[in-house]
């Protein structure tokens, strides 16, 4: 019975370890797709890492070149003053200068492979357009979560940065965008928790989604009019915002575009859009007044909740205070479940034909009283639920 249960255990350990060797085979021969499988990261670091390399070589290969002009002139110097000729005092000067010029370019070349080199090792707080000159792309992860980075210039010539790019560089403050920029990618510049105010350049045309989200500093944003793309939750948590401007040429408030920013008393649109996207203006707690104006053919779920000092003003048949539910209907009902007591509701006359009509514009009306009767507006003070 004993040599039964010892033949079964060896059997089970021979199986366990072909197991194990077949997994170790397969695991160090595919370590490198299986962490790019979850990273998702090494095959664009690569690219632009090359893209830098072949930079590095290029200043290398000139920085060598110069050396040996160099060192070919001073040979030829050397001869002339050993021959000590008068006729040659001319040319020696000549040759001299030349040396000195040399000896210049050769300081800036060994500052800029320097330079590069910091790039490329990620220890740089700052990195200039010149060291970048020459790129037309930012790529994905070019330098993801670099907490050295304080600083940072896009040369012009760049027309697109790439996903997560700059993802987490917490200690950069200062950002220059070039007016060749067309796109910003997804979560490029999220969590960069201390950038300052910047300005975008008149041709970007695409923010991807989170592409500042978490930008923690930020406190004014102006968007050019050349934008036509913008992804979710671009601006969200950006927890010291105060002003935004949409441009005119967006007729749709993204979805959660400045949710939860927190100190925003100001944002801007055209008085011509049509959506407001879901969770727009989510915990924007100090959001004081928003005008929904006649165009808007939709406001979807959760566009103000927790808006709680807002003070709304419809003007869209369209638009409705929906206090039952999340609003997420075909109608597209404003879900604000938290209109304090004594929060206010500003409906258009224009809208309502008569008083009795209001209910189709306050869900659950009797909520509501009526407060005062102006020329064009009827106010409505909101109670309790």
């Amino acid at each position: 019975m004993k040599k039964i249960k010892i033949a079964l255990i060896s059997s089970l350990i021979v199986i366990i370890l072909t197991i194990l060797a077949i997994l170790g085979f397969y695991i160090g021969d595919n370590f490198k797709d299986i962490r790019s499988w979850v990273q998702n990261t090494p095959t664009d670091v690569e690219v632009e890492n090359s893209e830098l390399e072949l930079k590095l070589k290029k200043q290398e290969t000139e920085y060598n070149e110069l050396i040996s002009l160099r060192n070919s002139i001073q040979k030829e110097l050397d001869n002339l003053k050993q021959n000590g000729r008068e006729e040659d005092t001319n040319k020696i000067i000549e040759l001299q200068n030349q040396i000195n010029n040399l000896n210049s370019e050769i300081s800036t070349k060994i500052s800029k492979i320097s330079r590069l080199y910091d790039v490329l090792n990620r220890v740089a707080t700052e990195i200039t357009a010149e060291d970048l000159e020459g790129l037309t792309e930012i790529s994905s992860y070019f330098m993801y979560s670099n907490k050295n980075l304080i600083s940072l210039e896009i040369p012009e010539g760049v027309t697109k940065i790439g996903d997560y790019a700059f993802y987490q560089c917490s200690n950069l403050q200062e950002l220059k965008l070039p007016n060749s920029l067309i796109s910003i990618g997804k979560e490029t510049f999220r969590t960069c928790s201390s950038l300052k105010d910047f300005q975008f350049p008149n041709n970007l045309q695409s923010l991807g989604e989170e592409a500042f989200n978490n930008c923690r500093t930020l406190e004014n944003v102006v968007l050019p009019n050349s934008i036509t793309n913008i992804g979710n939750s671009c601006f969200s948590s950006c927890v010291n915002l105060k002003s935004f401007t949409l441009p005119d040429t967006m007729l749709e408030i993204p979805f959660g575009i400045v949710q939860s920013c927190s100190q925003l008393t100001t944002f801007n649109c055209s008085n011509n859009i049509t959506t407001i996207g879901t969770n727009a203006f989510h915990s924007c707690s100090k959001l004081e007044n928003f005008y929904i104006p006649s165009t808007v053919t939709q406001v979807q779920a959760g566009a103000f909740t927790f808006c709680s000092k807002l003070i709304l003003t419809i003007d869209s048949e369209h638009a409705y205070i929906n206090l039952a539910g999340t609003g997420a209907d075909n109608l597209g009902g404003i879900f604000c479940p938290n209109l304090y007591e004594g929060r206010i509701v500003k409906v258009l006359k224009t809208i309502v034909d008569n008083e009795s009509n209001v209910n189709e514009f306050l869900n659950n009306a009797g909520k509501f009283t009526k407060t005062t009767d102006e020329e064009n507006d009827l106010y409505y003070k909101f109670v309790s639920i």
